[in-house]
């Protein structure tokens, strides 16, 4: 089990039988990730598990994309391995790694009609977000997109079925590229609502009257005080 202070990860494990050695390699993965994510983010990562689980399916998709052949030579076995941790990346990031990060989350609803509506989500109180886990969500974000560009442009004179493969990494990053990038714009917009509700026009004028009104004031006291001189 795991047990978590802020600015460190601390570790417990109590060994009990696991189900299936899939379950046992993820939890030693998750605890090597969340040791390697805790050092470079330093006292400052406030969330190191939620940072190693964003990084762990994203990048051992990539590596058992690049390393598959090594293992296996039947195709179906590694599209089937490949697309596993690209999905769980993908309801990762959507649902759990954005919302404790960034303060963000999207999603998509679909109309009686058929037409898609995007749906945000934001976080009102960021104080809770750490800026260098921020940062390395979006930077990891933009990047895992670009390498499975790379992938794809590279296969294209190569065998189809790898190509088909890099499309669909290609696909599922880039539609929480395109989620985050909306959710974000969406909070922005927002908070400028928000900052401008609490300077209307009607503020501005009853200020303006205010100052008109004490300068009248001031220079109608200086007119009485001052008498004419006598002769």
């Amino acid at each position: 089990m795991f047990s978590v202070r802020r600015g460190k990860a601390l570790f417990s494990c109590n060994p009990q039988p696991s189900g299936s050695g899939f379950d046992s390699l993820m939890l030693r993965a998750s605890r090597l990730l969340t040791f390697g994510v805790a050092g470079v983010l330093g006292p400052l990562g406030r969330h190191p598990v939620a940072v190693a689980f964003h990084l762990l399916f994203r990048t051992g998709a990539v590596l058992a994309y690049l390393l598959c052949g090594f293992f296996s030579d039947n195709f179906v076995t590694n599209f089937i391995v490949i697309v596993m941790l690209l999905s769980l990346d993908f309801w990762t990031v959507k649902n759990v790694s954005g919302r404790i990060l960034v303060g963000l989350r999207w999603w998509n609803e679909v109309k009686p009609d058929g037409q898609t509506m995007w749906r945000f989500e934001s976080r009102k109180d960021t104080s809770g977000i750490d800026a260098n886990e921020s940062r390395l969500f979006w930077i990891t974000l933009y990047l895992y997109t670009a390498v499975w560009l790379l992938f794809s442009i590279l296969n294209l004179a190569l065998k189809f079925q790898w190509l088909l493969v890099a499309f669909v990494g290609l696909a599922l990053n880039l539609a929480n590229v395109i989620g985050y990038t909306k959710c974000d714009k969406n909070a922005k917009q927002k908070l400028a609502n928000l900052a401008g509700s609490f300077v209307t026009p009607s503020m501005v004028t009853s200020a303006a009257k205010t100052l008109i009104s004490m300068a009248t004031s001031s220079s109608s006291n200086n007119n009485q005080t001052r008498q004419p001189s006598g002769v």
